[in-house]
């Protein structure tokens, strides 16, 4: 726990500091999506709307919670779930990594068995996949590196009108081909 928050912190400093120095910077942000694995489980961390995923090798269990206004207004009730995906501000997050001094990550414990995977991922990839066809992606392919590309060229397909990135993880076989 400690070591996540560390990290995100020295995040958080280090893209702060950019935005003051570099006036083309400034007031520019992040999000964060980070697992650190140790012998008692999985620590995961996130700000903003880069999320993470347990995939179960049938199911995605999503870990971590966004922190964005369509986010919090579907946990009010406010809207479904269906209408979180294509409200016109669900990319207005409501916590970001580097725009203002300090900044606080959700800490959330994971226990992962050897049937089990880990993806971090942005907002690039959830925004243009449901997470049935992801879970679709990750039953299917035969390593962590060939689920990555099918990742990225799944977003890709769905439009990847933002920044894509795809994260792996798993204690078990998939690691080589």
């Amino acid at each position: 726990r400690e070591l996540a928050s560390f990290c995100v912190a020295q995040a958080n400093t280090a893209v702060y500091q950019r935005s003051i120095e570099d006036e083309d910077c400034r007031g520019m942000g992040t999000t964060l999506v980070s697992a650190v694995a140790g012998e008692q489980g999985t620590i995961v961390c996130n700000v903003g709307d880069s999320r993470a995923y347990r995939f179960d090798g049938e199911a995605m269990h999503q870990i971590s919670e966004d922190h964005s206004y369509v986010e919090e207004m579907r946990r009010r009730g406010k809207i479904t779930e269906a209408d979180a995906r294509t409200h016109p501000q669900k990319n207005l997050i409501t916590r970001a990594v580097g725009v203002e001094p300090c900044v606080e990550g959700d800490l959330f414990e994971v226990r992962l068995n050897e049937k089990d995977m880990l993806l971090l991922c942005s907002d690039g990839l959830t925004g243009m996949a449901e997470d049935s066809r992801i879970a679709e992606v990750l039953a299917n392919a035969p390593t962590l590196e060939l689920a990555g590309d099918a990742l990225l060229q799944l977003a890709l397909d769905g439009g990847g009108r933002d920044n894509i990135t795809v994260a792996l993880f798993t204690l078990g076989k998939k690691q080589g081909a």
